[in-house]
């Protein structure tokens, strides 16, 4: 049986770099080993190579990939940041400019975790 918990979702904002650091408490309480493979964060998927295991029990990273896998039982917690400065492109498709990595303070933040077998794991939280 494949369960994955994620147990609990901290954040924090640092004012010099002008970022939130996010941190993922995940538990493995099924019988099998999960591998995580993508973080999905407001629907938009991306790579795990930008996190970090800041913490593992029965927890590893291929450190080429960033993909994680937690055997049965293991524990890990996956910190990253989000960004609160605006990156403008300037498009030839579009009269306005595209802004992307835009996070503000209050705003409701969806993460998902995605598995090589295809299960989605989801929490959400509110940037302080």
């Amino acid at each position: 049986m494949v369960k994955l918990e994620i147990r609990n979702v901290m954040a924090s904002y640092n004012v010099g770099s002008s970022q939130w650091n996010i941190t993922l408490t995940i538990m493995n309480t099924g019988t099998r080993p999960v591998t995580i493979d993508q973080i999905i964060i407001n629907r938009v998927a991306g790579s795990l190579r930008n996190t970090y295991l800041t913490y593992s029990y029965k927890a590893f990273r291929d450190p080429a990939s960033g993909i994680v896998t937690i055997e049965p039982g293991g524990e890990a917690h996956l910190s990253f940041t989000l960004d609160s400065k605006n990156t403008v492109q300037s498009s030839p498709y579009y009269r306005e400019p595209v802004i992307n990595n835009s996070f503000v303070h209050g705003q409701l933040v969806s993460i998902v975790l995605h598995s090589v077998t295809g299960e989605e794991y989801p929490a959400t939280l509110v940037l302080p």
